[in-house]
């Protein structure tokens, strides 16, 4: 006996992004804001939110919902983003803490992180800049355990390396890592940039 399937109802008419964003993007200002806190950049996350939303419009079954679902991937980009600042400040704190430790100086990250969106700005420039100074493997080691944590398993993984080869390359990664962010905050105080 074969089933019949009902009748559909009419498909929903594709949305339009602009008119999404026309409506919702200051909502979506006002919630990063809240959300996030000064941290935050808030061009950025709203941009993100509405990138997702045009990825996923065609699965999503308008008008009902729309405000709540927006308001779930607003939270979710939101808390993306502080995670990955938080990442940003962890690993400049481990790396400073290290260099104090053997008796290097340092600008403390607690100044930078608390200037908001400049602070959070500076700590990304400041990886990336010592990121690029080092070698391709060790460089990309310290994104995927440190900024991307992911462990060292799927590592390993990923590179088709034993575990305890990961963790070797891991501790030379992040010694040079340190290695630079010495060379480069050198470089910044002997900079004649403040010279009148």
């Amino acid at each position: 006996m074969s089933k019949t399937r009902p009748a559909r109802s009419a498909e929903p008419q594709p949305v339009e992004l602009a008119a999404i964003f026309a409506a919702h993007h200051q909502r979506v200002a006002i919630w990063v804001r809240s959300l996030g806190g000064p941290a935050i950049e808030v061009d950025d996350a709203v941009q993100e939110v509405f990138l997702i939303a045009h990825r996923r419009l065609r699965w999503f079954k308008l008008p009902k919902g729309l405000t709540v679902w927006l308001y779930r991937v607003t939270e979710n980009v939101v808390l993306r983003q502080r995670r990955r600042l938080h990442r940003y400040r962890s690993v400049l704190s481990a790396a400073e803490h290290d260099l104090e430790s053997i008796g290097i100086p340092s600008e403390p990250v607690e100044t930078a992180s608390e200037q908001g969106e400049e602070g959070e700005k500076a700590s990304r420039d400041l990886i990336y800049e010592v990121l690029d100074r080092m070698s391709e493997r060790s460089r990309t080691l310290i994104i995927l355990f440190e900024l991307e944590e992911m462990s060292g398993q799927e590592i390993a993984a990923l590179k088709r390396a034993k575990i305890a080869t990961v963790w070797v390359w891991l501790y030379r990664a992040r010694a040079e890592f340190r290695e630079q962010l010495t060379a480069l905050r050198r470089e910044t105080r002997r900079s004649p940039s403040d010279a009148k």
